[in-house]
């Protein structure tokens, strides 16, 4: 019996115990070591009042039958074994599989659902049971035998009971029929079933059970430690919960170890969590041998897995993050395993509880905890894919950033959408290209192809960090260096960072003087110098390269918003809001997004300077709707900050007063240079 304290799971427990009482077959699904059986035996112990028939556990994680093909009558056998020795004495059990008023339908005879099945009063139970609908055809064929009813109904206790069917991880399908089977022999028997996989019977209801949230975790680590984590801190608790993906039975291992080993080298050694987590000092029990340590609870869904699973599983195991199917198709096919084969396997892990999917707001995602992934790792090394496998995922991310540039002007919130989504796996790209001098090159590509990203989708602190990483790869001067120069340089003029942007432009004009993007770079230095003059020249020569090669974005349309704002701040208004409108035309013709929130921001300051607050106040407020959609870490604060000065200035037109909390936007002559300029 166990007596451990039980721990959270009571959204868990109710939503099985909400379940229980709408249907009579609810199945526990999860990872190895997430807790199902726990659970199950909690809802066993404050379940069992309400069950006047009892509650009958009956544990299947021992046996092991992979024989293809319906269950054979000695098969069968071996799995009501189980479940007539977890009942209670009852009626003696027919010794032969045809009780004597049943001769009409011969023990082996498949019943349809919904027949009676001639019976006698020593067998009272055996009458038909309208268990599920449109069953018919099913290969359930013992399962509704009178033989096999009449020996469960002879055991089966009166009234109101609930049988649970621990662990058919290795038996899905026999599970199943025997599922039937006993929902078939007494009408008011619910079955609950825990394993990795659904059993797929109709009318079947699923919890599905995931890691533990972290508080939950934290405080399973604390009870399982037994006073060995008290004195720890909390945060190095939470660190080691994190380490093992917040699963209870890693958390529960983990604790062990707290008894022998500080918190810190704990969490150094659960770097390779297969080598530390190991149940030594308290051995498993005997009917568990899989929960002895995190290789044998992962390892035994890598068993219940086909050939094509387990490659897969392999080669998912390259993304350190979630994916979408898209991307599991475009890294992982190959050989045996082709890319049309890729969702009908990937499938099969997301039924086995091997692959986490979740409902992500722009689409359906997919993921590895980290230990299964690690367990991936291993295989993936193993078959020799691992370098293979890494380079196709960073092309792949690569090929994204070529095809999101070329393609940025149009549908930008999807383009923004999809490379937010995959930022994670970007980074990862990034990281192995920037580690591996063969790949140095490709990860320059990568880093100034990332533009979009960077400049109207990205954290700036982030963008700079990658791009001066790339900028110091040991990479010949090319093409791919000069661009990411330009988008760095692009990047710490929206930072307002000067001596960087100058030290960035001199590269440039090294390498390529009147290249456009180094003319256009040139002039958004010397207007955030303040040099209106040069930079205007320069501004308008940009606008002039970027036309001849016919390059709208990120070429001619921020180069003439950059010309009207430096107009706009050497006071020619009129040249200023004649330029924006131009441009403010284009880019609604084209569905462009991410300017356009510059321009209404530069309008709203031309309105501002002729006075008119409330054209001013609705361009302001469209910048706002802009920024909002792109999470645009500088427009949207400049554009909150003008809002605030513009309403305050229409209900109390104090000069130089500011509400609390915002700072001041430009004095009316002013222009804010970072985010004005594009």
């Amino acid at each position: 019996m166990d007596v451990r304290r039980f721990i959270g799971r009571r959204a868990e427990m109710a939503e099985a115990v909400r379940l229980l009482q709408a249907s009579r077959l609810v199945t526990i699904t999860g990872p190895g070591g997430v807790g199902k059986s726990a659970l199950a035996r909690q809802l066993s112990r404050e379940l069992a009042p309400g069950y006047a028939g009892g509650v009958w556990p009956v544990d299947l994680s021992g046996v092991a039958d992979r024989a293809p093909g319906p269950l054979t009558a000695s098969r069968l056998d071996t799995l009501l074994t189980r479940v007539l020795d977890a009942l209670p004495p009852g009626k003696p059990t027919p010794s032969s599989g045809t009780p004597p008023s049943c001769e009409a339908v011969p023990y082996g005879e498949a019943v349809p659902y919904g027949e009676a099945v001639p019976c006698c009063e020593a067998v009272p139970c055996c009458e038909a049971l309208p268990y599920g609908e449109g069953l018919a055809g099913l290969p359930w064929r013992l399962a509704s035998t009178a033989g096999t009813r009449a020996r469960l109904a002879a055991r089966l206790p009166p009234g109101p009971a609930l049988v649970v069917l621990d662990g058919c991880d290795q038996i899905v399908e026999k599970t199943a029929e025997l599922a039937d089977a006993v929902l078939r022999a007494a009408p008011e028997m619910r079955v609950l079933v825990t394993g990795r996989s659904v059993l797929g019977l109709p009318g079947e209801h699923i919890v599905a059970v995931e890691p533990l949230p972290a508080e939950a975790a934290v405080a399973l680590l604390r009870d399982r430690a037994e006073g060995h984590a008290d004195h720890l801190p909390t945060a190095d608790l939470f660190a080691i919960c994190a380490k093992v993906d917040h699963m209870p039975l890693a958390v529960e291992l983990a604790a062990l170890r707290l008894r022998e080993m500080s918190a810190a080298e704990l969490l150094r050694r659960l770097d390779d969590p297969y080598a530390v987590l190991v149940r030594v000092s308290q051995p498993a029990r005997p009917a568990e041998p899989h929960h002895a340590s995190l290789r044998a609870s992962v390892g035994w869904s890598h068993e219940l897995c086909g050939p094509l699973e387990r490659l897969l599983w392999a080669r998912l195991s390259v993304f350190e993050s979630d994916f979408s199917l898209e991307s599991a198709e475009g890294i992982c096919a190959g050989g045996p395993l082709s890319a049309v084969d890729v969702m009908d396997v990937l499938t099969g892990l997301v039924d086995k509880s091997v692959v986490l999917r979740i409902e992500h707001p722009a689409g359906v995602r997919f993921r590895l905890l980290d230990t299964v992934r690690e367990f991936g790792t291993d295989w993936l090394l193993r078959l020799g894919e691992s370098g293979a496998l890494k380079v196709r995922h960073r092309d792949y991310h690569r090929e994204l950033a070529h095809r999101t540039e070329v393609a940025w002007e149009g549908r930008q919130l999807a383009h923004y959408t999809r490379l937010r989504v995959e930022y994670e796996n970007i980074r990862q790209a990034l990281e192995f290209s920037f580690s591996d001098p063969a790949e140095h090159r490709a990860g320059l590509d990568l880093a100034g192809s990332l533009w979009p990203l960077w400049v109207c989708c990205g954290s700036l602190a982030d963008a700079r960090r990658y791009l001066e990483r790339a900028l110091r790869l040991p990479v010949d001067f090319s093409p791919e260096r000069l661009k990411t120069l330009w988008v760095c340089g692009w990047v710490v003029t929206l930072q307002g960072d000067l001596d960087t942007a100058g030290r960035l432009l001199a590269s440039c004009r090294a390498a390529a003087a009147n290249a456009p993007y180094t003319v256009h770079l040139a002039a958004r230095v010397a207007f955030l110098r303040g040099d209106l003059v040069r930079a205007l020249t320069l501004a308008k020569a940009a606008c002039s390269a970027h036309s001849a090669v016919g390059d709208m974005f990120p070429g001619l349309q921020p180069a003439r918003v950059l010309t009207a704002v430096v107009l706009l701040s050497a006071g020619r208004v009129d040249e200023a809001a004649n330029l924006l409108a131009e441009a403010d035309r284009f880019s609604r013709g084209r569905d462009e997004q991410w300017l356009l929130g510059r321009i209404e921001y530069n309008m709203a300051l031309v309105a501002r300077k002729r006075g008119l607050n409330a054209l001013a106040l609705d361009h302001a407020e469209g910048a706002v709707r802009v920024g909002t959609l792109f999470g645009d870490e500088v427009l949207l604060p400049a554009a909150n900050r003008l809002v605030a000065s513009l309403e305050e200035a229409g209900s109390r037109p104090r000069l130089g007063h500011t509400p609390a909390g915002v700072e001041p936007a430009p004095a009316r002559g002013g222009v804010d240079r970072q985010v004005a300029q594009g």
